[in-house]
Parts: C-alpha cells; structure tokens; sequence
C-alpha cells in the first residue's frame, strides 16, 4: 500500500504520525491530569475544610467544657461566674456557627450517619451545660451539690460519647482523604506510565515508518538512476532510427515517380473514354427529348381516361343513391304492411268478443224470457262491435289498394331511372374505350423511343466501365503517391524530431543523473 504513495504522501504521513502520538501524550496527560485535579479537589474542598470544621467543633467543645467546669471551682466570685457563663454562651455559639459551616458541604457515602450521631452526643452535652447553667444562676446550696454531681457523673459520660462520635467523624474525614490522594497518586503513577509507552511506542513507530520511507524512496531514486544511465542506449536507437528513415524516404520517392507516369498513361485514356461518352450523350438527349413528347401525350390521354372513369363513378354513386331510395320506398311499403297487419289483430279481437257477447246474449235471452230485455245493452254492444268489424275492414283495403299502386309506382320509377343510368354508362365506357385504345397508340410510340435510348444507354455503360477501370487507376495510383507523400513527410518529421531530442535529451540526462547521485548519496555524490 505504502508503495503506491507519493513521496509528498509519504512525508506528510510520518509527520502525521508524530504528531498523532505527540497529541495522544497531551490528551493522556490532560486526561490523568483531570483525574488527579478531580480526587486533590475532593480532598481540598470536602475532607480537608470536614476535619477543620470538626476539629474546631471539637475545640470549641473542649473550651465549654472547662467553662463549665470552672463554675463548679469552690470560692468562685459573682463576677467570675459571670464571664465564665459568657464564656460558655459564647462558645456554644461558635459550635453552632462551625456546626452549620460543616453541614453546608454535600455529604459523603456513610458520613451522614457518622454526623448524625455526632449531633445526637452534642445536644446531650449541651442540654447538661444548660442544665448547669441553670443551677449556677439560683446559685442555693441544693443546687450547687446538683451541679457537683453533674460533673462527677453526667458530664463525663457524655463527654465519653461526644468524644468517641466526634473521633470517628474525623477518622473518617482521614480516611476519606487519604484514599483520594492515594488514588490521586496512583492515577499520576498510571498517567506518567501509559506516556512513557505511547512516547516509546511513538519513537519506535516514527523510526520504522522513517526507516522503511527512507530505504523505499532511495530504492526508487536508484532504480531512476539506473534507467537514466541506459538513456545513452535509447539515444542511439533513435541514430539507428534516423538512419532507417533516410533509406525509406528514398525509396518512397522512387515509387512516387513511378506512379506519376501510370497515371499519366491512365488520364490519356480516360480523356478518350470521355469523348466518346459525351457524343453519345448527346444522342440521347435529342431522343430523351423526343420521349419527353411522347410522354405528355401519354399523360393527356392518361387524364382522358382518368376523366371517363370519375364520369363512371359519379354514374354509379347516383345508382347507388337512387338504389337507396328505393329501399327507403321499400320500408315504408313494409311499414304499411306492418300496420295492416296491426289491423288485422283488433279484427280478430273484435269477431272475438262479438262472437262471445253473441253468445252470452243468446243465453241470458233464453233464461230470462220476458226479461230479456235487459239485454238490450249487449245486443248494443254486439253492433258496435260489428261497426267496428265494418270500418276496420274498409280500412285494410283502403290500405292494400295504396300500398299496392305506391309499389306499382315506384317499381316502374325506379325501372324507368335505372335505364336512363345503364344508357348514360354505356356512353361513357364507349369513351373510355376510345381513350384506352389511343393511350395504347401512344405507348407503343413511347416504347420504341424507350428501345433506342437502351440501345445508347448499353454503349454508355460500355464506354463508362471502360472510363471507371482508368479512374480506379488513377485513384489507386494517387493513393500510393498520397501515401508515398505522408510517409515522406513523417520520415522527416521523425528525422528532425529525433535530431532535436538527441542533444536536449542527453543535457536532460546529464543534469538528472547528478541531481540523483546527489539526492541518493549526497553532495559529496
């Protein structure tokens, strides 16, 4: 992988890795540096201002103490007792202001029970100082022995207790502080080794990495003098070169002299073969001219025919509309019919139902005798019916006798149009067959036009064929004279680019060799 950097890269690499190891030390020593600022910080700002405060408790306890105990001294004067009672207001005063500074600093893990009983032991001593207190000021004889007795009994009890409370607060504080110092200590101990391994592990990398730079990178600058040195051989290839040039630029001019006089010889040729096919074209011409008004007769005769064929269709669009004529003509035939049979049905129905009242008359009739007469009504019915027979029947022949002269009718219309059609188509084929018959006069002529003009067409291809094998002469011929030229004018451009780079290639290698010799075995080299 190394070998495919730059020597740029492979510089600015070793750097870089010195300077990862150099900020490696720097961030290992900030952070030891942190954790032993962290555990001195624990013991300056909670352990150290504990055990004052706790010391100066115990102090200020002591001095209470013995106040109390001077009140207690036989001959005491008024004026003493007094100060001493000052004396231990005092005091306890400053126990309390101390008392409230160590509570202000957060508690440790297990300090809070320690303090708690520290507290407890100091109310009960300050509640037997009270009580004296109290005794002192009735100042009777009672009382005084009371306050022997305290002294002899209560107080060095509770003394006893505030003292071992208090001691084991301060052994704590101790022990506190001495376990973060020694992890303080113990930290830098890491901290200053785990540098000495990253200073070691950085030297010995920078040393290996420069090592193998240095040797890679003077491998490649002799690997680069060596082939500087085989420069002296490419220099006399390119004499050889030279040389082969000069030989190929002369034989190349010998084929282009060649070449010049076959296509001398060729172009005569051709200029004949040229001639000829120009006198030939003009022939053509004047028949092609000839054809052209063969043509425009074909092409008015043509539309002739196209005229009688659009007269033919126009006849039979109109056979076609009058055809569709005498289908609608037929539809309502077919609707008449269709309303005859409409007819035909109430016939039926009406015979039906007089056929029924007939009957139905018949029988009530015969039932009621006398009676009958209320069956005047039927008998009515019966010959309203049979009107209605009556009418619709006159109806349906009426209709009949229509539809059959409308039929007759149309049928002999449409007769007559379809004959005056035949007549007038008949007219018209007999003239498109006069067209068709002089369009046939007319292309024969053009045929035999066409024949003499294939007959000229065939010597101008002869002639052509001829005029295109001396033309793919004369081209092959340019062709090699072409080629002859390009290869004559690279030879020369190679002739005097090699000439040139001979002697600015040899200065090159020259001041190359003695920069490298330089570089590789230093100015001395």
């Amino acid at each position: 992988m190394f070998n495919k950097l730059s020597l740029k890269s492979k510089l600015l690499y070793l750097c870089g890795t010195l300077l990862f190891f150099t900020i490696l030390v720097g961030a290992v020593s900030f952070w030891g540096i942190s954790k032993i600022d962290f555990n001195l910080n624990r013991v300056a700002n909670t352990s150290l201002p504990n055990i004052k405060a706790a010391d100066s408790m115990y102090l200020n306890y002591s001095k209470i103490r013995i106040a109390l105990r001077t009140l207690g001294l036989p001959g005491l004067s008024a004026a003493e007792a007094d100060v001493s009672v000052k004396t231990v207001l005092d005091l306890i005063a400053k126990y309390e202001a101390v008392n409230l500074q160590y509570r202000s600093v957060p508690f440790s893990e297990g300090e809070k029970e320690l303090y708690e009983k520290v507290e407890k032991d100091w109310e009960g001593f300050k509640a037997i100082g009270v009580r004296v207190l109290y005794l002192q000021k009735s100042g009777t004889a009672e009382d005084k022995q009371k306050m022997q007795e305290i002294f002899l009994k209560d107080c060095p009890i509770a003394a006893e207790a505030y003292n071992k409370s208090i001691n084991e607060l301060v052994a704590f504080h101790e022990k506190n502080a001495n376990t973060w110092v020694h992890e303080a200590e113990k930290d830098a101990t890491f901290v200053k080794n785990l540098e000495y391994l990253i200073i070691f592990i950085g030297l010995f990398s920078g040393l290996a990495i420069g090592y193998y730079f240095a040797t890679a990178v003077s491998k490649t600058l002799n690997e680069i003098s060596e082939s500087l040195s085989k420069g002296s051989d490419t220099i006399a290839n390119f004499t050889n070169e030279i040389a082969s040039a000069s030989v190929s630029l002369s034989s190349s001019i010998s084929q282009q002299a060649a070449a010049l006089q076959q296509t001398t010889s060729a172009v005569e040729e051709t200029s004949a073969s040229v001639v000829s096919n120009a006198d030939n074209a003009k022939k053509s011409s004047e028949v092609s001219e000839q054809s052209k008004h063969s043509v425009h007769n074909g092409k008015a005769a043509v539309e002739e025919v196209m005229s009688s064929i659009q007269n033919i269709s126009n006849s039979t669009d109109e056979i076609k509309k009058q055809i569709d004529d005498s289908n609608r003509e037929i539809a309502d035939i077919v609707h008449i019919i269709n309303e005859i049979g409409t007819k035909t049905k109430v016939i039926n129905e009406i015979v039906f139902q007089t056929k029924l009242l007939s009957f139905n008359a018949s029988v009530e009739a015969a039932r009621a005798g006398e009676h009958g007469k209320g069956f005047a009504v039927v008998a009515e019915e019966v010959g309203n019916l049979a009107r209605m027979s009556g009418n619709s029947a006159k109806e349906i022949s009426d209709l009949l006798e229509s539809s059959i002269l409308k039929v007759q009718a149309t049928v002999e219309n449409s007769k007559k149009k379809i004959e005056a059609l035949m007549i007038m188509n008949k007219d018209r084929v007999e003239h498109g067959t006069d067209t068709a018959r002089r369009c046939s006069d007319v292309l024969d002529e053009i045929i035999a036009n066409v024949n003499n003009v294939d007959q000229m067409i065939s010597e101008i291809s002869s002639a052509s064929s001829e005029q295109s094998q001396s033309i793919r002469e004369i081209t092959k011929a340019m062709s090699e004279i072409d080629s002859a030229s390009h290869q004559n004018s690279s030879s020369s451009q190679q002739t005097s680019a090699a000439a040139d780079n001979l002697g600015a290639q040899v200065e090159d290698f020259r001041g190359l060799v003695v920069r490298l010799n330089q570089i590789v075995g230093g100015r001395a080299a």
